[in-house]
């Protein structure tokens, strides 16, 4: 679905990513790990077009991203769940989630809309004419994640979803994770909360100092106590 090849990119003058390459298959979940500083961000806005390319290529089913702007990205099926959640605070819940949405562009499997976002956050919907910025972290990140999930994508991106939430809230973030997961969504998922990763992901990648440095699935991380020692801390 996703190939990066050798992806270098900067953030100012700072060079972050140093020759990145990693897959990310169909109806999956990819976690990318790693310890602050290490380029997960830049990686994630970079391949939403939020960040330039300096070398290296991105495709998404055949089509290079690489000089494409954001929005022309988002058009060929990519959403993102931003690192802060960025809600919109002067907007209601549900006019924050029918902004960007946008009709099933391949008419394939069951279409995202606000009843099915509803049924799957039902505080969502209790709230819906609330305004965003009257709402929990918690709720606010269920509300970015329902409005990424209503452009109809064929990939989620999901940037820190459980960063500065409660470890209850955290837990339920994960459930949806895997619930969507579960549905054949494709997701990209950058954490550092290492089991939130690892319980979510099929396949995981840990980005160090912008180089993949370990690629296996969970289960194999699970077994390599040195790597997450070394790398993760953990």
């Amino acid at each position: 679905m996703l190939d990066v090849e050798k992806l270098e990119a900067y953030r100012g003058q700072s060079y972050v990513l140093q020759g990145v390459t990693m897959q990310v298959p169909d109806a999956a979940c990819t976690t990318v790990l790693g310890r602050n500083g290490m380029g997960k961000t830049t990686m994630i806005r970079t391949l939403m077009g939020l960040n330039p390319v300096a070398s290296g290529e991105i495709r998404f089913d055949g089509t290079v991203l690489n000089r494409l702007e954001p929005n022309q990205i988002a058009r060929l099926g990519l959403a993102l769940v931003p690192q802060g959640r960025h809600v919109f605070p002067s907007l209601s819940v549900e006019e924050n989630m029918t902004l960007g949405a946008r009709k099933n562009p391949d008419g394939q499997g069951e279409p995202w809309t606000l009843e099915r976002i509803y049924d799957f956050f039902p505080n969502l919907k209790e709230r819906r004419r609330n305004g965003a910025g009257q709402l929990s972290g918690g709720e606010q990140q269920m509300l970015a994640i329902g409005r990424a999930l209503m452009t109809n994508p064929q990939l989620i991106l999901m940037d820190e979803p459980s960063e500065g939430l409660a470890p209850v809230i955290v837990q339920r973030v994960g459930e949806v994770i895997r619930l969507l997961r579960d549905q054949k969504l494709s997701i990209f998922l950058v954490e550092q909360n290492y089991r939130l990763g690892v319980d979510s992901g099929d396949y995981i990648h840990i980005l160090s100092k912008g180089v993949v440095v370990w690629s296996g699935s969970a289960a194999d991380l699970e077994q390599a106590e040195d790597v997450r020692r070394m790398h993760l801390g953990v």
